[in-house]
């Protein structure tokens, strides 16, 4: 019997959590279709498809829990949905090739689908995700754009190039998300490449997650961040103090109406940068069409210096809370009973309410 081993690898922030969610939640009519989906009981990692564990297997040569994984996954006789986001990298080594032979050798024949944004519009993405979540990253938006081309993930073509020496161009389906698509297009193109009705989307489809907070309370954000983590607070815990910035900074404070964290003349040079490697990406796996859209949107408007922005966003914070600004009891007595009021008595008589 023919089986196919159906891999999806992301990219991140490019609609994977609503397909793993889709997945997940509704395994049994996947599972009805003839396309198994599960998770190998010792991996209890959440929202990051079902290889999380594999895949660190793999990075961390475990080979005995490699093998465990494979077993699980390939030791049946329907075909087999693999998905992580992660799984983009994997192709870089020759574990893509490990990988795909033992799947062959098991009666598989591996197809794969990713999906991709103009690199523009995924680093602001991929920027915000790392500042609101739970890794350490601290740096600006122009040191993350440098490490990704420096590693070329924003190289689409090359990242391609590694898998289809693996298992082939025609095995490979390309992508692109446009802004302006369908809610459910990703769902779409992605139950067409399981060879199932696209149709079904609308009721697969779950409510949208790992949503992209405001850009203009980003940068604000980073800077509190930074603030958290020199008092020696871990990733995890300084997350918990930024969701609540995220959760009650748009009831309290008039967020910026900004659309984007590079000015467009860095936006602009970062498409020229990769316009070869897209040019191959439509020429290789889109059959000429091109991958994204060539126009570059600016900000309606004339905007201030992203520090500057950033400062001003976490004074109204800031200042919206007069418990924040309020000095303690005994220092609070020890101000009343000053006739000429220190700086800090006078500014605290003009922000508090009246």
């Amino acid at each position: 019997m023919a089986k196919t081993l159906y891999l999806h690898v992301g990219m991140p922030k490019c609609a994977s959590t609503s397909i793993q969610g889709a997945l997940r939640t509704h395994a049994e009519v996947f599972a009805a279709q003839g396309k198994f989906y599960g998770t190998p009981p010792r991996d209890k990692t959440e929202g990051q498809g079902n290889v999380t564990a594999l895949l660190a297997d793999i990075r961390n040569n475990r080979k005995s829990k490699v093998r465990e994984s494979l077993d699980f996954f390939l030791d049946r006789d329907s075909d087999v949905i693999l998905s992580s986001e992660m799984f983009i990298g994997l192709a870089r080594t020759a574990l893509a090739d490990e990988f795909i032979a033992r799947a062959r050798e098991d009666g598989f024949a591996p197809r794969l689908i990713v999906y991709v944004r103009r690199q523009d519009q995924w680093i602001e993405s991929d920027y915000k995700q790392h500042i609101k979540g739970g890794s350490d990253w601290t740096g600006n938006i122009a040191s993350l754009v440098a490490q990704r081309t420096r590693t070329k993930v924003l190289n689409y073509h090359w990242l391609l190039e590694n898998w289809a020496r693996s298992i082939g161009r025609d095995h490979i389906t390309v992508v692109p998300l446009r802004r302006g698509q369908a809610e459910h297009y990703p769902l779409e193109r992605f139950l067409s490449f399981l060879d199932m009705d696209p149709a079904l989307a609308a009721g697969l489809a779950m409510p949208r997650q790992n949503v992209s907070p405001p850009t203009g309370l980003i940068e604000p954000l980073r800077y509190l961040k930074l603030a958290l983590t020199a008092r020696g607070m871990k990733p995890l815990s300084a997350a918990q103090h930024l969701r609540r910035f995220l959760n009650e900074a748009p009831e309290r404070i008039e967020v910026p109406q900004r659309r984007f964290l590079l000015p467009l003349q860095r936006r602009e040079a970062l498409l020229a940068r990769f316009e070869k490697s897209n040019a191959a990406l439509a020429r290789d796996y889109l059959d000429g069409a091109p991958a994204f859209d060539e126009g570059v949107e600016d900000e309606p408007d004339r905007l201030p210096p992203l520090a500057e922005e950033a400062a001003a966003v976490l004074a109204a914070w800031i200042v919206s809370d007069p418990a924040q600004l309020a000095p303690p009891p005994a220092e609070a007595a020890e101000v009343a009973r000053i006739e000429t009021p220190p700086l800090w008595a006078r500014f605290w008589r003009r922000v508090r309410p009246s």
